[in-house]
């Protein structure tokens, strides 16, 4: 008898225990993001591949927020780490030549996905004395456990497509 008392006030205090109030409590890992550049020439060859005789990697330059980044060579970059976190850490690095399914492009960001940016203005030099303008914002709202995600990255007032095997990727011809 006295333990099933016990067992009782046990419970009773447990069930008291559970609320809604920790609504609030939830950590969420939003993964960051990239703009992704390729630039062709007329007969269609990728001129951000290292291995193409044209490429035109160390000419591309890009400012943001009044600082103007070179590209920088990151092959490797993504290679699994020796510790495994369950963080995604986006540092952000500027403009990077990198592959996506064995298709070289240039990259830049990556963009933190916690952080609202609200139309926050790329300038895109490709080295041909033509520069082009890319918008960038991310709107995250965060309602207990549910996380809506509002992002958008134009250049020239168009939005990236999805070609040859790389997913929002702006394509130029030069």
């Amino acid at each position: 008898m006295k333990n099933r008392l016990l067992l009782m006030l046990f419970a009773a205090v447990m069930f008291t225990a559970c609320d809604n109030e920790d609504e609030g409590l939830w950590t969420h890992d939003i993964p960051g993001f990239e703009a992704r550049i390729i630039v062709l020439d007329k007969d269609g060859n990728n001129l951000m591949d290292p291995n193409c005789e044209n490429n035109i990697i160390g000419e591309i330059s890009a400012t943001y927020n009044g600082v103007t980044y070179e590209c920088e060579d990151l092959s490797g970059i993504y290679e699994k780490p020796e510790v495994e976190t369950r963080f995604a850490y986006t540092p952000f690095i500027g403009l990077y030549n990198a592959e996506f399914k064995f298709t070289p492009y240039v990259g830049f960001g990556p963009f933190d996905g916690h952080t609202e940016y609200d139309n926050e203005t790329v300038t895109i030099d490709l080295g041909d004395g033509v520069q082009h303008t890319m918008y960038v914002s991310n709107k995250v709202n965060i309602n207990g456990k549910h996380v809506n995600i509002k992002r958008s990255v134009t250049c020239d007032g168009k939005e990236a497509v999805d070609t040859l095997g790389i997913t929002n990727v702006f394509v130029f011809t030069r």
